[in-house]
């Protein structure tokens, strides 16, 4: 498989909490992998999108069952 991403995140959402995926490196190298929780509150939520901004990581995908995906779509979409 070709790498075509430096930086990519990976999001699983349950109702209480957040578990997320960082995967960076150069392309052509062996990656980084880094996994964060956190909860489904405002300020934790924060705390993700604040994370994902200092990463520089710009490709995020989601898992989720149900709605619970909506309250984080939002916080991260602007």
């Amino acid at each position: 498989m070709q790498d075509i991403l430096t930086a990519a995140m990976g999001l699983d959402v349950y109702r209480d909490i957040i578990v997320a995926c960082l995967i960076k490196g150069q392309i052509g190298l062996e990656p980084e992998t880094e996994i964060r929780t956190f909860s489904t509150l405002i300020p934790e939520m924060q705390k993700l999108r604040d994370w994902i901004l200092e990463t520089d990581c710009r490709n995020v995908a989601m898992e989720s069952t149900g709605i619970y995906w909506q309250p984080i779509y939002e916080m991260l979409e602007p």
